[in-house]
């Protein structure tokens, strides 16, 4: 019978413990599930079987989330500096300083928004090959 009660009390512990962790490390955007969808807005719902990581570079990613933001594709509520763990949760990256970042490339020489310009470009190729 003591094993019994150990054996319960251990698996207690654990759940408790697995609980704790996912409230300080799980953000409560990625918890938080609203009852109705807002009519003309898609929701964007990550399994937990699904893992995405950003490959390139960190400047490109925080160009791409900064020019989403100022076209308002998350609703005119949502302010960048919200944005910053958001995206960086979903694609396993971490995004240190990004508003420094984006404050040197306001400063570069040349072309500001490189990767939004490849993007471009590499979309117009598909299209011309058939996409």
């Amino acid at each position: 019978m003591l094993y019994i009660n150990v054996q319960r009390e251990g698996l207690r512990l654990i759940k408790e413990a697995l609980r704790n962790w996912k409230k300080v490390y799980q953000p409560s955007f990625v918890t938080h599930r609203t009852k109705k969808p807002v009519p003309g807005q898609t929701q964007i719902a990550f399994h937990d079987d699904i893992q995405l990581t950003w490959v390139l570079d960190k400047i490109k990613l925080i160009e791409l989330v900064a020019a989403l933001n100022e076209l308002n594709a998350f609703g005119g509520d949502v302010s960048r500096k919200q944005l910053w763990p958001i995206f960086s949760y979903w694609f396993n990256i971490d995004l240190p300083g990004p508003e420094q970042a984006l404050s040197q490339m306001k400063h570069r020489k040349g072309e500001q928004v490189i990767f939004i310009e490849q993007m471009k470009a590499a979309l117009i190729q598909a299209f011309e090959k058939g996409l």
